[in-house]
């Protein structure tokens, strides 16, 4: 490789942004000090995921040192592959490529259905390109590689429920030694549940407390990440923004009217045709009895988009 000057990849889009279904071009720049013989010199294309995390697992019986194990979870999926020939395979010898610089095209289209790019602590999803040097059958390396960052769109006129009324409740009976008391009852709603990046989601929420117990109020708005990996799976929980409220006595019924969250500027990255990560966001509405007892978890999907929903007008001329 010591006759290699100079190999890079060049993309056209030089921020190297993509949506699926877009053609990537560019081109493989290749400069020799002098000339090799070449069997084939081709482009790998490549789109993939893969999500890791580990748990630490106590084992041993009664009576044994209790013995610590890291468990390994290990997820993986492939979206794309293409290979593109870009010189050789002419005769069995190989061909020769002269001294000086050489410069190959490329083309590939991305298929219609692609997740975005992603990359945290558990999980990333990757797509690059990357150049294959064969000098003869028994010789073949990579000499470079490029990423490119896929951006897929959520459409908000592809889900009907993103402009209708949505609303979800949930109760529980608190338990006091052997008597039940009446139920706690919290309902959320909201005039829509789709939003892109920039709006205000404006709800309400009634909670009816027919416990003795005082019942403390929290509404979060959440960003849930679930990773899968054999069978099992991982649930991180980022909290966007939070408001406390006023206790709710005793046998009393209270509501808010008109209570708002702004979603983020940044609209989260389309996962569609992922399994093996998920990005869900929702309001949640926690009401926390006093005493020993578990919160109540009222949740409400909110699906956010990047592109706005334009009414049932719109749907009918696409």
């Amino acid at each position: 490789m010591g006759k290699l000057q100079l190999y890079k990849i060049e993309l056209d889009d030089i921020r190297g942004v993509y949506k699926p279904g877009q053609n990537v071009t560019g081109r493989l720049i290749i400069e020799l000090d002098e000339g090799i013989t070449v069997r084939e010199i081709r482009m790998k294309c490549l789109g993939w995921g893969e999500v890791h995390w580990t748990q630490t697992i106590q084992s041993g019986g009664p009576g044994q040192k209790p013995k610590s194990e890291t468990v390994h979870y290990n997820g993986e999926e492939n979206y794309f592959k293409s290979i593109l020939a870009l010189y050789g395979k002419v005769a069995d010898g190989g061909e020769w490529l002269s001294q000086g610089r050489h410069i190959f095209h490329f083309s590939f289209t991305l298929p219609s259905l692609l997740p975005s790019s992603y990359n945290d602590k558990y999980g990333t999803i990757e797509y690059e390109v990357s150049a294959i040097l064969d000098q003869d059958f028994w010789s073949s390396k990579e000499i470079t590689r490029r990423e490119f960052k896929v951006v897929s769109d959520v459409d908000l006129n592809k889900y009907p429920e993103a402009e209708r009324p949505t609303e979800s409740q949930n109760y529980k009976h608190l338990c006091c030694w052997c008597c039940k008391s009446g139920p706690i009852t919290g309902i959320i709603r909201a005039s829509k549940s789709g939003f892109v990046a920039g709006e205000t989601v404006v709800f309400d929420f009634i909670i009816q407390n027919l416990s003795r117990r005082v019942c403390g109020v929290t509404v979060l708005f959440v960003k849930e990440t679930i990773y899968h990996a054999k069978g099992e799976k991982k649930v991180c929980v980022t909290e966007i923004d939070k408001t406390k409220y006023d206790d709710v006595m005793p046998g009393q019924t209270t509501s808010w009217d008109d209570e708002e969250f702004e979603v983020p500027s940044v609209t989260p990255p389309c996962l569609e045709g992922c399994k093996i990560i998920s990005i869900g966001h929702y309001l949640r509405l926690i009401i926390d009895p006093s005493g020993p007892a578990f919160l109540l978890n009222v949740p409400l999907k909110i699906i956010i988009g990047s592109i706005p929903n334009f009414g049932p007008y719109h749907l009918e001329l696409v």
